[in-house]
C-alpha cells in the first residue's frame, strides 16, 4: 500500500516536472513568438495546477467527512472534464471494471496520500474504510454509479 502511495506521489511529481520542462522548452523555442507559444503552455500548466488543487480539495473534504467516496469520485470526474483531456496513466491500485470504479480507486489513493501526511498511523484505517465502501457498493449493485456533483 505504501509503495502504491509513493508511486502515486512520484507520478504526480513527475507530471509536474514534465509540464515544467515542456514549458521551458516551448518558451525557449518560441522566443520569436512569445505571446502565442507561451500562452498555450501557460494554459496547460494552469490546467494541471487546477486539477491538482481541485482533487486535493475534494480529498480534504472526503477526509473531513463532508463527502462520501461516491461524491468525491464524481467530483474527480468533473474536475477531469473541466480541466481538459488527461493522458490516462494506470497507477497500481487504480484498476477497475469501469471508469467510475477506477475514479473511486483514484480517490482512495489520494486519500491515502493525504492521510499519511497528517497521520501515517491512521492512513491504513482510511484506506480500509473507503475500500470497504467501494466493495460494498460493488457487491450490492454489481457496478459503481456516481452522482452528479453538487
Amino acid at each position: 500500500m505504501r509503495f502504491a502511495s509513493g508511486l502515486f506521489v512520484g507520478v504526480a511529481l513527475l507530471l509536474v516536472a514534465v509540464v515544467a520542462v515542456a514549458s521551458f522548452r516551448h518558451k525557449s523555442a518560441a522566443r520569436s513568438e512569445p505571446a502565442a507559444a507561451s500562452s498555450v503552455v501557460m494554459e496547460g500548466n494552469q490546467a494541471v495546477v487546477r486539477r491538482l488543487e481541485g482533487k486535493s480539495s475534494v480529498t480534504r473534504r472526503l477526509l473531513e467527512g463532508e463527502l462520501t467516496l461516491m461524491e468525491a469520485a464524481a467530483w474527480f470526474r468533473y474536475i477531469d472534464r473541466v480541466t481538459g483531456p488527461v493522458d490516462s496513466i494506470l497507477v497500481p491500485g487504480e484498476e477497475g471494471e469501469s471508469d467510475e470504479e477506477r475514479l473511486c480507486r483514484q480517490v482512495i489513493r489520494w486519500a491515502e496520500a493525504q492521510a499519511q501526511q497528517v497521520s501515517p498511523q491512521s492512513s491504513q484505517a482510511v484506506v480500509s474504510r473507503l475500500e470497504a465502501q467501494l466493495d460494498d457498493r460493488l457487491r450490492r449493485d454489481g457496478k459503481v454509479e456516481l452522482p452528479e456533483p453538487h
